[in-house]
């Protein structure tokens, strides 16, 4: 699933009615969470990367889902820009981070529910929940593939 700020699950997680006793929830109970899930722009990353090589690069990557993106520079470096504009502030200096995901507030969940994509999504404060590391890993290797890129041509 996709949304403003990239893929999406129906899993409730971050979301402010989620419940973080629970390890996970029954397939029926999902349903409570539909429209107001958590948005991952990490995603925009692995785009990028898979867009920016070709299928030649990619012999090893067995994921169907991508091979549209494989070796699409335009659209790699759309999906790259769109992921550099969702960075914050990670620490008091102004370190631009990934944050983990975007959430929707409690109070304008209804409306998220009703019309999707027309509220505000906030993203999960780093100096509150911390850096998460799989966003910043991901981060760190597209910096690194597309300076080195930009070497070889």
């Amino acid at each position: 699933m996709k949304g403003l700020h990239i893929c999406i699950s129906r899993d409730g997680y971050r979301t402010e009615c989620e419940d973080p006793t629970r390890k996970f929830y029954l397939e029926e109970e999902t349903f409570k969470f539909q429209g107001i899930e958590s948005q991952f722009p990490v995603f925009l990353a692995i785009i990028a990367i898979t867009g920016q090589y070709s299928l030649s690069h990619l012999h090893s990557w067995r994921s169907n889902s991508l091979a549209q993106y494989r070796g699409n520079q335009t659209l790699s470096d759309r999906y790259w820009q769109k992921f550099k504009s969702l960075m914050v502030a990670g620490d008091f200096t102004g370190t631009l981070v990934p944050p983990e995901c975007y959430c929707v507030d409690e109070e304008h969940m209804k409306l998220e529910r009703e019309v999707p994509n027309s509220q505000d999504f906030y993203a999960l404060n780093p100096l509150e929940f911390g850096c998460e590391l799989w966003s910043s890993s991901v981060y760190v290797i597209c910096l690194l593939l597309r300076c080195f890129a930009c070497e070889l041509s």
